[in-house]
């Protein structure tokens, strides 16, 4: 998964915003919604040193970062690096194959960049039922196929696969199917 330093292009334009911190913080009364420690509250880390907590808002659903309405938890430094390392165990499942990056787009916005075909269909199934979406494949920064799709209660409908990107939705498909052989384990 492209998980490279901060950039606003998967976030809504207010996100990074203090308006925005500050409502979601007096939303919960400015406490971790885990460990209950207070922003800008001191707190011992593990090795016993003291710290200074902020807190910081994180989507409860990985990908889900681009939308407006997504849902987000309050979380101390720790308790965020806690919650994002249960998703980082999750990722072992991927397999790195020769994709090179799928940028998934939804009206003209960034939502994942996916290495992976495990990825891009999690990212895929994890959308509204009803969103368009657009996949670039990209191989040295230059988009060698693309697709589109709508995503229904079924999965997904194909409205056009084109370059590189023609099949990949029967590969989609037997990615999903392996998720179901190994959820039903």
């Amino acid at each position: 998964m492209a998980h490279d330093s901060f950039t606003g292009q998967r976030y809504p334009g207010d996100w990074n915003t203090r308006q925005a911190k500050r409502y979601c913080l007096d939303r919960v009364g400015n406490k971790c919604q885990k460990c209950g420690a207070r922003d800008r509250s001191r707190k011992k880390n593990k090795g016993g040193e003291w710290f200074t907590v902020h807190l910081a808002r994180a989507h409860k659903k990985q990908y889900t970062s681009w939308q407006d309405e997504a849902e987000v938890l309050v979380l101390c430094q720790s308790c965020h690096r806690e919650f994002d390392n249960v998703h980082n165990k999750r990722k072992s499942r991927y397999k790195y194959l020769n994709i090179g990056l799928a940028k998934v787009m939804v009206d003209d916005r960034l939502v994942e960049c996916c290495r992976t075909y495990a990825e891009l269909n999690d990212v895929i199934q994890s959308l509204p039922v009803g969103t368009r979406i657009e996949v670039l494949l990209t191989v040295n920064q230059a988009i060698v196929g693309n697709a589109l799709y709508t995503r229904t209660e079924a999965g997904i409908e194909i409205d056009g696969e084109y370059g590189v990107a023609e099949y990949l939705f029967m590969v989609l498909e037997g990615e999903k199917a392996n998720k179901e052989e190994q959820q039903a384990e």
